[in-house]
């Protein structure tokens, strides 16, 4: 999966103490766009050296390290004042072959996100200063901490011998298939998400859930576990439409066009068509 970019290593622990220097990698993020430079057909992050002034560059906040380089992310800016510097869409991490470089970019945009959307306090609307010594924001007016969110979410590959329920849902991508997933409620587990998603989506019971892998998926700020799931014997499905546009039993070796291996869908359907699939 992409975040499987060994031997490169991204190190999200938290430092307060790290030093802003111009050796130091600058993520800079406008709407859902990073920039970056091109070097001979490949992507390449900016550094703070690489820069004269950007309004804002030196309330840059610390968010992790590449390959041991400190990496920040500064305020969203309008323009670069490099000619090689351009702002290039996130989605770039589906076609790049540089794995480690699109999986910091995701991850880099979840924390801006964060701390663009955590300016004020959200219970007295006081400005938000950073935590010392933790990835928190404190408020100075009410003391509340707010800690980055994460959202629980589930994805189910169900199964009933040798075939695999897959499904084209509403916002799909051209003709690829994937496997039924959603966010877990309130007070609810994981399972229980499992059994609710595949009812609603196509009126199907399930049985013998099974956990399998996880991902964490900074797009959506979510991390996403995987379950395997028996079928109940009838089979019979009853889509939901304003979800899904289409769902099929498909039998091992001859799938469909399916989600790529980098996300935790491609990587189980990928399983099952291998026979590994297992919980």
């Amino acid at each position: 999966m992409i975040q499987d970019s060994f031997p490169h290593r991204l190190d999200t622990h938290y430092s307060g103490a790290v030093e802003f220097d111009d050796n130091c990698f600058l993520f800079l993020y406008r709407g859902k766009s990073i920039l970056l430079k091109s070097d001979v057909g490949r992507f390449v992050l900016p550094r703070k050296s690489d820069f004269s002034t950007i309004e804002g560059i030196h309330n840059s906040t610390y968010i992790f390290t590449m390959d041991g380089v400190p990496c920040f992310v500064a305020g969203e800016i309008r323009q670069p004042d490099h000619p090689s510097f351009a702002f290039t869409d996130l989605s770039f991490f589906r076609t790049t072959t540089q794995k480690d470089l699109a999986w910091a970019a995701m991850v880099g945009y979840q924390l801006h996100r964060w701390y663009i959307h955590n300016k004020f306090c959200g219970t007295c609307g006081t400005p938000t200063e950073k935590k010392h010594g933790d990835r928190a924001l404190v408020c100075p007016g009410c003391q509340r901490v707010v800690f980055p969110h994460i959202h629980p979410a589930i994805i189910a590959a169900v199964t009933s011998d040798d075939e695999i329920l897959l499904v084209r849902g509403t916002k799909s991508r051209g003709q690829w298939y994937s496997l039924i997933a959603g966010y877990v409620e309130i007070g609810e587990t994981p399972e229980e998400a499992v059994v609710r998603e595949v009812m609603e989506e196509v009126g199907l019971e399930v049985k013998n859930i099974r956990y399998c892998m996880s991902q964490p998926w900074p797009l959506s700020s979510s991390l996403m576990a995987g379950f395997v799931a028996q079928a109940s014997p009838d089979k019979q499905l009853h889509i939901d439409k304003k979800e899904i546009v289409e769902a099929a039993w498909f039998p091992r070796h001859n799938l469909p066009k399916y989600s790529s291996t980098m996300s935790i869908a491609g990587k189980m359907i990928e399983c099952f068509e291998r026979g590994t699939l297992r919980g």
